[in-house]
């Protein structure tokens, strides 16, 4: 399975009030095998530049499921870079719900939830238990190069959850909603993540 862009083409009269729309242009490239699989993907917009984050599987093997792969168009999504994986492919262990910003200064956030990623066999996840957790890669040349950090340390005794993070990023400071199970029930928590040089406050993986 592929991503697919819609490229927006100019109106033609008898288009006033509808959204016209261009061809598809595929974001995965051949990377991706064919019967591999693409998904849950998230754009950002940054004048003519477009982001995307998504899962895939091409990466897959005994201990990972899917990792977090990045692209970028900066021609409106005419064309798009080759894909880059922007997680650790060791800590790519029942992920879910990739999400990406990017700063005004052109720095570039994705964070995921990482939910039921445990050291149940050796190697796996690191020999961590990181149930409930939200990892962070961000990168400051324009995608060339990820760095993962791990942001949110949530709550191992509670309840599993598919958590989907929301994320903000402002060039001092960088906004991540979680949602944070508890032993009943789940809470809501922002964590604020602030920039220190090309490092951020929180743990490095």
């Amino acid at each position: 399975m592929t991503l697919i862009a819609l490229v927006g083409a100019p109106a033609t009269p008898g288009q006033a009030g509808a959204i016209p729309t261009g061809p598809n242009v595929q974001v995965t490239d051949s990377g991706l095998a064919p019967l591999a699989d693409a998904r849950q993907p998230d754009l950002a917009i940054q004048g003519n530049s477009l982001y995307a984050a998504w899962l895939d599987d091409r990466d897959v093997s005994g201990t990972t499921s899917n990792s977090v792969f990045f692209a970028r168009s900066d021609d409106g999504g005419q064309n798009w870079s080759a894909n880059k994986r922007a997680s650790v492919l060791s800590l790519d262990r029942f992920i879910d719900r990739p999400v990406i910003s990017v700063a005004p200064d052109g720095s570039i956030w994705i964070a995921w939830w990482l939910g039921l990623c445990r050291s149940v066999r050796a190697g796996e996840c690191d020999n961590q238990d990181l149930q409930n957790d939200a990892l962070l890669s961000f990168s400051v040349d324009g995608g060339q190069n990820f760095r993962v950090f791990s942001v949110f340390d949530g709550n191992n005794r509670g309840n599993y959850i598919n958590s989907f993070p929301e994320i903000h990023a402002w060039n001092d400071r960088t906004l991540l909603l979680v949602s944070d199970p508890q032993g009943v029930g789940s809470d809501i928590k922002l964590q604020v993540l602030r920039r220190q040089g090309d490092g951020l406050a929180a743990t490095l993986v």
